[in-house]
């Protein structure tokens, strides 16, 4: 394990766009991946780079910044997320809906009695949403492609979505496609989202493995905690260890010593120790 920017902060995002959100002082900017301040330290709040753009806080107000630190879409928004094929949603005094990366309203959900607000975004044209009590999937055109009919919802990724469905066994997770197929029955007591292949999941509520697309567990349930792979690491939670990174094997690639991290991405990944956070590199993607 080798560090590549020593614990400083009080808080580390992961990297995009060769930009990391960091807070220092109680105020969030932006380092580049050497650890220079590139974006100065002045917003309340701030989010990663995604398409080119990051959303900050001004004060209690969000908008939306460059990679030079120009704001190029104005602090109007309650609260703010990524950008995902063009579209952000965004939350405002009225109502929440969707902006493209020039500022314009694009997408205005106009069912009763929904709330959108979930930091959802658009993949595979569909985006999750609530109406009544309960989520489906709406596409581009404001019309549900799946009803609402789940507990919960995660938007898709990598072709499935996890769902929360109601059964007599209790509440359980499982993955539907884009058509609304349950392609992975609902046996979990939590699911997140696929990448490169694999995703986590609880079997019961300790314990977390990793199943592969069938819905069979290819990493056995032995972690407290875990997330999706990145750069072919996950990170994962051993008990009273800390966190630590395993590969697609299952084995340990860097040992768990961290109160918390972050996935990693263009080779590096936010990592907290003693109440710092710094970045470490990932030396296994260079062998």
């Amino acid at each position: 394990m080798e560090y590549c920017i020593t614990p400083q902060f009080e808080y580390a995002l992961p990297y995009s766009h060769d930009r990391a959100a960091v807070r220092r002082d109680g105020v969030w900017g932006y380092i580049d991946l050497e650890g220079k301040l590139v974006i100065e330290s002045k917003y309340r709040q701030a989010r990663s780079f995604s398409e080119g753009l990051a959303a900050v806080c001004f004060q209690d107000r969000w908008g939306y910044i460059d990679a030079s630190g120009e704001l190029v879409i104005d602090p109007v928004f309650i609260t703010a997320y990524d950008f995902y094929n063009g579209l952000a949603e965004v939350v405002t005094a009225n109502s929440c809906c969707y902006i493209d990366t020039s500022g314009k309203i694009a997408l205005y959900p106009r069912f009763e009695n929904t709330w959108v607000g979930r930091g959802a975004h658009f993949s595979h044209g569909l985006t999750c949403i609530e109406k009544d009590d309960l989520v489906g999937f709406m596409n581009v055109s404001e019309e549900f492609d799946v009803p609402p009919q789940y507990l919960d919802a995660r938007c898709f990724s990598e072709g499935l979505a996890a769902v929360l469905k109601r059964r007599w066994v209790g509440d359980r997770w499982g993955y539907i496609d884009p058509r609304g197929r349950m392609v992975i029955r609902p046996v979990f007591f939590n699911a997140l989202d696929f990448s490169e292949g694999l995703a986590p999941v609880s079997i019961d509520y300790e314990m977390y493995g990793f199943i592969n697309k069938k819905g069979r567990l290819v990493l056995r349930d032995r972690y407290e905690r875990a997330r999706g792979f990145s750069e072919g690491l996950a990170a994962v939670r051993f008990f009273s260890k800390g966190w630590g990174f395993i590969d697609t094997a299952g084995d340990v690639i860097i040992t768990p010593r961290f109160s918390d991290v972050g996935r990693f991405s263009q080779g590096r990944a936010p990592v907290c120790v003693d109440g710092e956070w710094g970045y470490i590199r990932n030396t296994h993607m260079e062998q």
